[in-house]
């Protein structure tokens, strides 16, 4: 199950625990609380992936770098200092 919703700069995804696994292949955290993600848009596919780099020199764990997805977007994930797991995607024209 997943589910988003989207306003303004803003995408709040709702998924089951399984799903965000099955995305992820190679980072299989046991949960000690992350129960949601943020995704933050950026204008362009190239912004993606400068602000991956400098979420990875600033010590961020990457999940996968940028890559352009099926349904349209480049997007990276990334864990922040606590393990939660957030994205970074832009449309591809």
């Amino acid at each position: 199950m997943y589910i988003e919703f989207e306003s303004e700069g803003v995408r709040f995804a709702i998924c089951l625990r399984n799903v965000m696994y099955d995305y992820t292949k190679k980072y299989e955290k046991k949960a000690t609380g992350q129960l949601f993600e943020l995704a933050f848009p950026c204008k362009t596919p190239a912004d993606v992936d400068k602000t991956y780099a400098k979420l990875i020199l600033a010590g961020a764990t990457s999940i996968h770098p940028p890559e352009d997805m099926p349904w349209g977007q480049r997007n990276t994930l990334f864990a922040d200092p606590d393990g939660n797991i957030h994205e970074i995607f832009a449309t591809i024209s």
